[in-house]
């Protein structure tokens, strides 16, 4: 019987401090399917604060879109960073065509190089595109300064070798 009224009251103190929104976290993803952004913001923040670079990228997404609050470039850029620098491929993307594009931040083809060489390395889908859009406007020695650096910022790099653009500067 006791056990009976324990097992009761605790469902009742687990049903009330979810009536009043005392719940374990919620998941942002069902936060964005439910619509509510500034929700979701919030949760990918609080994660992203905890070091998850998932999060932290998210987090970026969503200040560089302004969904759930203000469009906000400069937040978008430091949990962009900070992602990348953690070594996530998307975030690496994001970060390079924000230096790429001078979105939110002086424009740096240099730095766009890097972090999009980054993302390549690590084989996103996107990064050899973008790579190739810099054609032309970086020389072929910040090319290879730029993704010496780019190598720091990826864990267990794979050997995906030069991009094929590499084998034309060096010539």
């Amino acid at each position: 019987m006791r056990t009976l009224r324990n097992s009761l009251l605790a469902c009742s103190v687990a049903g009330c401090l979810a009536a009043v929104g005392c719940s374990a976290p919620e998941d942002p993803r069902e936060a964005v399917r439910a619509g509510d952004y500034q929700r979701a913001r919030h949760l990918w923040q609080l994660a992203a604060e905890r070091g998850d670079s998932d999060s932290q990228n998210y987090s970026g997404i969503f200040c560089y879109m302004g969904l759930g609050g203000r469009k906000d470039r400069e937040c978008a850029y430091r949990w962009f960073q900070r992602a990348a620098k953690n070594g996530h491929a998307a975030a690496q993307l994001n970060l390079g065509l924000m230096y790429r594009y001078g979105h939110g931040i002086p424009q740096d083809l240099f730095l766009a190089n890097q972090w999009l060489y980054a993302a390549y390395l690590q084989e996103h889908p996107r990064a050899e595109v973008y790579l190739r859009s810099l054609g032309g406007l970086v020389t072929a020695n910040q090319s290879h300064k730029a993704r010496s650096l780019a190598r720091d910022y990826i864990p267990n790099a794979p050997s995906r070798g030069p991009r094929p653009a590499d084998s034309d500067e060096a010539q």
